[in-house]
């Protein structure tokens, strides 16, 4: 523990301090005191290792054996020191009176007397606190605390499960105050309060926070069930603004880390590429020509399997029949079990319906669907596809083999002896069988009124109308022809749209067979699409029947008997093959092994095509855009697909599948980072009390071990908050997993809440903007208003732009600094160094180029100052300062470099009396800013000059800005 020192600033000197380390730092030295297995302790001290206190050390403290306490700044009482025999409370009550401090957990409130604490009692806290009040006071670090407590209520009173789940928590004690000071109070009871004893000071917080409730990886609890990543945020804040309330009175500054480089907080967008339509357009191109016109960088994340955003397409797809598995097509599998039957080098697809809803929500609104029916009509031995639609046409399609997929012709139309296409009005449901013993088979159909309709072949594409034979009064009739009894007579399976199935056993009549009497079979289904067939070569008939949910029934004796599974669990968390929406199973060797495959018709989300897939249709587009990007600069990183429900096997699969399609591209993937598409990530493995998911190997942990080494946005396992557009993604400080991936997550603009949107810059953590970029071509206006929200904020909040990845190896390397702060004949000198060069994220240039925020105790002007840096800059009494060098921050004296206050990514810089040498390290767009005026004779540079200062700006790779007076 330091001896309490006064204010100081009333003279500095100015010396040169060059890039030496400083010596005998003033560091504030902190501690948790706790069990020996206190996993709450241990998230604590994992949170203080990650402070935004740049001068703050951290270590454990066994509270069996605390020993001496003198070294130690603040003390954090973990909760666990209520059950631990021996711990010496008087020894802390000690260490305060003579200068420490303590962060009190509220269930320790016992633990120690009442006038340690300042209370003359407790009193029970019956709801949640989040209407507190704040008096006035005039402690900058105080009132920095009840920003905090204030934001926080606000944000956690509108969480998803406040509700239903947080409200009804334990809201621990509060305290009548004696001595205490209520910083945050409901009632008249202080509900955070802080006491001086002694010398020193008391914090006694409550459960609102830190927050064990909505957060499962910083602070686990019984009923925590999912990961807030405001909660993370500010319970860290809160630990970290009190120990800088304590810097404050210790020292008279506190040192804050900077996350971004030269001292300037850093924002970026986050945008996903994913339609298909999109990159057909070039939608990432228009994007990046909008952000330029508005001093702006784009940076992209491009999933593998693109798709048509909320389109529902009638699609047929196939599974191979491997030794009486059907195997799943991990490949082909982001929306469909199936792989697809190509024509025209495109997806096999009929009809389909726009702007419907995601795909994780289930509608019976959406009724379509492709029916096939596999046959070889022409003879040749290869296999033919008939297929219905719902638009009730007839189309047909010639198969010409299995190359990459199975290809067949484009369709071609039935047509009458007229030479009119075939319809049956609407939903035509096409089967063949001999149903009049002629040696041909008929083409069989129902239709939307329940009509079962007989064509026979006539000559090539030309069909003779038998009538209808069957009038069954189902919806969408969807038939099904096979012996199903074993007599040798054909039977008729009939479903519907409502799940009802009839089985009409047939009779042979005169001429042919006759159906007339039915048996219906219980389903259990919304939605039944019957298949009498061989399946699995025994020579007998089994009945199965396709599903709303996609799924593929089985039935025994015309009873369900469960559905046919794959190998793995599909996004429901069952191992049912799943297909599209109002599945039509058939089963055909269409590879001619001898075994029966799986034909499916369905109504699929989206059409996604693999980028790298032989049926990609716009390679050449996408290279082209991608190409581009590199030339300028321009990150492009990993939208990687999951599911909550995929094992550690999947999502390693789906990650070495994207892996070889970005390198395919000539795209860069170790180092990179990812976000996920549709947020979702796997909880499987997932346990509420293991610390920073340290034994969770989900989708994180897949992601680090193949090379993506931050996440920039995700739907943590369990959580019901969507990232862009929640309370719960506010306050977004980052934070390391236990398995060394960077956390990050998107802010709620200009997507999201206008209320929550300014928080995260207030804090000045990084942003992430996340947006679709995918339908800019068509939507300029609305796209450009969202570039103005964005060009709003960062303005209004002095940040810098850059793209993803460089936010990410910022922060990475302000968490990596050790920042060395020493008070030293009236002069504040501080340097950094790099605590670990081994860290993925590690890049030396970035590590030299971090910064940090220097704040001074009441009643210090900051005005008066001068800064000896490479960067610097005064905001809110405040001192922002680049640390590529050794600074000192000095009254006397005066500073006739030029004053640069703005560097946005790393770079070296030289100055002298003229003017400066800026080498940047990075590209993508390159900014400088100037205070007064300032010219350049370097080519390519856009020079602005407006209210005092002058603002360089190029865009593309890395170059050297020179700058003079």
């Amino acid at each position: 523990m330091k001896k309490l020192i006064p204010i100081f600033l009333a003279v500095l000197c100015l010396t040169a301090c060059g890039n030496e380390q400083v010596k005998n730092p003033d560091t504030l030295s902190t501690a948790v005191i706790s069990s020996s297995d206190s996993v709450t302790a241990k998230n604590t001290l994992n949170s203080l290792n990650e402070s935004t206190v740049a001068t703050l050390t951290a270590d454990k403290i066994d509270a069996s054996n605390i020993g001496d306490l003198s070294d130690y700044d603040v003390l954090y009482i973990d909760k666990s020191v209520v059950e631990t025999g021996g711990f010496n409370a008087s020894a802390v009550e000690e260490y305060v009176s003579n200068g420490g401090s303590v962060f009190l957990d509220n269930d320790v409130y016992n633990v120690f007397d009442k006038d340690f604490i300042g209370a003359e009692d407790f009193v029970t806290i019956d709801s949640c606190p989040v209407d507190m009040i704040y008096p006035e006071n005039s402690d900058k670090g105080i009132k920095k605390i009840q920003s905090l407590l204030s934001d926080f209520s606000m944000l956690y009173r509108n969480y998803a499960d406040y509700n239903d789940v947080l409200v009804n928590q334990n809201y621990g004690v509060g305290v009548v105050p004696s001595t205490a000071e209520c910083i945050a109070s409901k009632d008249n009871v202080g509900i955070y309060t802080v006491n001086q004893y002694g010398n020193g000071y008391v914090f006694f917080t409550n459960p609102l926070l830190p927050n064990s409730f909505s957060v499962n990886n910083l602070s686990p609890d019984d009923t925590g069930e999912y990961l807030s990543a405001t909660t993370v945020g500010a319970n860290k804040l809160l630990r970290d603004y009190f120990a800088e309330f304590v810097s404050l009175k210790n020292y008279g500054y506190a040192v804050e880390h900077v996350l971004g480089s030269f001292a300037k907080p850093v924002a970026s967008w986050e945008l996903h590429y994913e339609d298909i339509t999109g990159i057909d357009n070039g939608s990432a191109e228009i994007f990046e020509e909008m952000c330029e016109r508005y001093g702006q960088v784009p940076s992209f994340t491009l999933a593998r399997n693109p798709y048509i955003w909320f389109r529902r397409a009638e699609s047929v797809t196939y599974a191979l029949n491997n030794n009486g598995q059907f195997a799943m097509d991990p490949y082909e599998n982001a929306y469909s079990s199936g792989t697809h039957f190509v024509t025209a080098k495109e997806w096999l697809s009929l009809d389909y319906d726009d702007n419907t809803i995601s795909y994780f929500e289930d509608s019976h609104d959406y009724i379509k669907r492709a029916y096939p029916c596999p046959t070889d009509f022409n003879g040749d031995g290869k296999m033919d596809l008939i297929c219905g639609s719902a638009d009730g046409k007839l189309y047909y399609f010639e198969g010409t083999g299995m190359k990459s997929n199975y290809e067949l012709d484009v369709a071609t139309m039935f047509t009458d002896m007229d030479g009119n296409q075939i319809s049956v009005g609407a939903y035509s449901s096409p089967t063949t069988a001999d149903i009049d013993n002629d040696g041909v088979d008929e083409i069989i159909t129902g239709d939307e009124n329940g009509s079962i309709h007989c064509f026979k072949r006539s000559d090539g594409m030309v069909l003779d109308d038998q009538g209808i034979i069957l009038e069954t009064g189902l919806t969408d009739a969807m038939p099904s022809i096979d012996d199903l009894n074993g007599d040798g007579v054909l039977d008729m399976a009939v479903g519907s749209r409502n799940g009802e199935m009839r089985i009409y056993y047939g009779d042979m009549g005169e001429y042919s067979v006759l159906f007339n009497a039915y048996e219906t079979v219980d389903t259990g289904q919304s939605w039944c699409s019957p298949c009498i067939a061989d399946a699995d070569g025994d020579g007998v008939n089994e009945l199965y029947a396709g599903t709303f949910e996609g799924y593929i029934a089985k039935f025994e004796n015309n009873v369900f008997n469960g559905y046919i599974e794959g190998n793995e669990s599909n996004y429901k968390g069952n191992n049912n093959l799943k297909f599209g929406a109002n599945s039509v199973p058939r089963f055909y060797d269409i590879d001619g092994d001898g075994n029966k495959d799986l034909v499916v018709g369905s109504l699929e989300y989206g059409m996604a095509v693999p980028i790298d897939s032989d049926y990609f249709p716009y390679r050449e587009k996408l290279q082209k855009q991608l190409d581009g990007f590199k030339d300028r600069g321009i990150y492009v990183g990993v939208h990687a697909l999951s599911n909550e429900y995929a094992d550690s096997t999947h999502d390693q699969r789906e990650l070495e599948y994207q892996k070889n399609a970005f390198e395919s591209y000539g795209l860069p993937w170790i180092g990179s980072g990812v976000n996920q598409h549709t947020w979702r990530t796997s909880k499987i493995g997932y346990d509420t009390h293991f610390d920073n998911m340290s034994g969770y190997d989900g989708t994180y942990k897949s992601q680090f071990d193949a090379g993506l080494y931050w996440n920039s946005g995700s739907q943590t396992p369990n959580s019901i908050a969507v990232p862009e557009v929640s309370a719960e993604n506010s306050i977004l400080v980052p934070f390391y997993l236990d398995n060394g991936q960077l956390m990050l997550q998107p802010s709620n603009t200009p997507n999201g809440n206008s209320e929550f949107s300014a928080i995260s810059a207030k804090y000045e953590v990084p942003i992430l903007f996340y947006n679709h970029c995918d339908y800019v071509y068509r939507e300029q206006d609305s796209e450009e208003e969202k570039i103005k929200k964005v060009d709003t904020l960062v303005d209004d909040y002095g940040y810098n732009f850059v793209q993803e990845n460089q936010l990410a190896k910022m922060t990475a390397a302000a968490y990596n600094s050790r920042v060395s702060a020493k008070w030293d004949n009236d002069t504040l000198y501080l340097s950094a160094a790099a605590k670990n060069e081994d860290i993925p994220l590690y890049d030396k240039n970035y590590q030299n180029s971090t910064g940090v925020k220097v704040i001074f105790a009441d009643g210090v002007t900051v005005d008066e100052f001068n800064i000896d840096a490479s960067v610097a800059y005064k905001k809110d009494n405040c001192i922002y300062t680049s640390l590529d060098k050794g600074v000192k921050i000095s009254k006397n004296g005066e500073n006739k470099d030029i004053n640069i206050t703005s560097v946005n990514v790393p770079a070296k810089i030289s100055k002298n009396d003229n003017g400066a040498t800026i080498k940047f390290c990075d590209g993508g767009m390159m900014t400088v800013e100037v205070a007064g005026n300032a010219r350049t004779t370097s080519k390519g540079w856009e020079t602005t000059q407006q209210e005092g200062k002058t603002l360089f700006r190029k865009y593309g790779k890395a170059e050297t800005l020179k700058i003079t007076k």
